[in-house]
């Protein structure tokens, strides 16, 4: 009888994304009040902003709401079509980051506005999402 270790084959992808899957899932738990605190002061803090810079002089509505996150998704995107240029307002950065951020501060803002339980549902998503199957069962 020879001593012959027992072969053990490396994990699968699929028991990788499930692993990951678990520590997330135990992360997101474990963690869910200090990301909610953070995510309202973020919100408060992006809509004081706001008011003090005059967004809300005139309120222009919901609707022009989102359409200003969109002009900044927009924007995003004519940051990667220009082969990711520096930003000019922000040194240090580049304008793809600046426009990442602007997206933020506007979500945070509307949602502050607007009295959306935003960090809530933010957990509440993430923790859906860690149940979901590989690319949501789509092709892309």
């Amino acid at each position: 009888m020879t001593d012959q270790k027992e072969s053990t084959s490396p994990p699968t992808p699929e028991d990788t994304r499930a692993a990951e899957r678990l520590f997330l899932r135990q992360f997101a738990y474990e963690h869910t009040y200090d990301h909610q605190v953070a995510v309202g002061q973020l919100m408060s803090l992006a809509h004081r902003v706001a008011k003090v810079n005059g967004f809300y002089d005139s309120y222009a509505g919901n609707a022009a709401q989102l359409c200003n996150i969109h002009e900044e998704v927009s924007e995003a995107n004519w940051a990667l079509r220009h082969n990711r240029p520096a930003s000019e307002k922000i040194p240090g950065y580049e304008n793809l980051t600046e426009e990442m951020a602007d997206i933020m501060w506007r979500v945070l803002d509307f949602c502050e506005y607007n009295q959306l339980p935003l960090a809530q549902a933010m957990q509440a998503k993430f923790q859906y999402n860690t149940t979901r199957a590989y690319k949501h069962g789509k092709d892309y």
